[in-house]
């Protein structure tokens, strides 16, 4: 049966297989002649003679794990990549890429910061933990029943609190 999918969804499934392959081959040690014959194996016959994949992954890879913990598993996948017959033209452009993608995945959310989208805190003393009722955002606290105290101060009075 022919794959009906236009032409970049087929690329871009493929480049999840390929990078999926190589990240599964990599090992926190050295792979032996046997282990890394069989990874670079599957990475060809998976990329059916697609150099131009083989160096989007290897450069992606490597370019995102640039100073991460896991850059040594990264560097191990992308050799695989370039040994299973990756473009070496094409790889310094990815590597950019993925360097790229990283400093975007490592900004901070645009939903309101690193608290989340919107969500308003509430700021009480550190010995008592203040759960508000959606219906009193914005309000001064009043005790009542859609306050809810925990913690050992359970009995304070929190008139003078308020959600900010």
């Amino acid at each position: 049966m022919a794959d009906k999918r236009p032409a970049g969804e087929r690329d871009r499934i493929l480049v999840a297989q390929i990078h999926g392959t190589a990240k599964r081959h990599a090992r926190w040690r050295e792979l032996n002649e046997d282990e890394h014959a069989a990874a670079v194996g599957e990475l060809r016959e998976l990329a059916a003679g697609r150099a131009d994949l083989l160096a989007h992954v290897a450069g992606i890879v490597e370019g995102f794990s640039e100073g991460q913990l896991d850059e040594p598993l990264a560097r191990q996948a992308a050799g695989l990549c370039r040994d299973a017959g990756a473009d070496p033209e094409a790889i310094p452009h990815w590597i950019e890429e993925g360097r790229c993608r990283r400093a975007v995945a490592d900004m901070p959310p645009m939903s309101g910061g690193l608290h989340g989208g919107g969500a308003r805190r509430v700021l009480a003393p550190a010995k008592a933990r203040i759960m508000i009722a959606p219906s009193m955002a914005g309000n001064p606290v009043r005790p009542g029943p859609d306050l809810v105290m925990k913690g050992r101060n359970a009995g304070e009075d929190v008139s003078n609190y308020r959600i900010r």
